[in-house]
């Protein structure tokens, strides 16, 4: 039952992220993934949050955790389309969107982490 909790999250979280996107590169072009930026921003923040609000605050049950983080927030964000996408620039030419890329998903979702941690704590 656990396998089938994980992909109904998946199936959301991926969706999620391919809507996401393709709004995004609707609405700002796609010369740089911002998409999957602020998708993996995001994701981060959301698991930071949900991580702490259910150790420190609300009892949840593993079934739900399961859809949240491995399902949901496992499908929503993806490094390897980051990881691609870099690659993508460095092939183009666009050395310094590359780097942006990578330094501000990896910054990013840390501090998204991190914030998405101290807000759970703080309420």
């Amino acid at each position: 039952m656990q396998i089938i909790f994980v992909g109904i999250g998946g199936f959301f979280g991926a969706i999620s992220r391919y809507m996401i996107d393709r709004f995004i590169i609707a609405v700002h072009g796609g010369s740089f993934p911002l998409g999957i930026l602020l998708i993996n921003v995001s994701g981060s923040f959301a698991l930071g949050f949900f991580y702490a609000a259910t150790i420190d605050r609300f009892n949840v049950s593993s079934d739900l955790k399961l859809v949240v983080t491995i399902g949901f927030l496992g499908a929503y964000t993806t490094f390897a389309t980051l990881s691609h996408d870099t690659v993508r620039l460095l092939e183009n030419g666009a050395v310094g969107h590359a780097f942006l890329n990578m330094s501000a998903s990896l910054i990013g979702g840390l501090l998204a982490i991190y914030l998405g941690m101290m807000l759970a704590k703080a309420i």
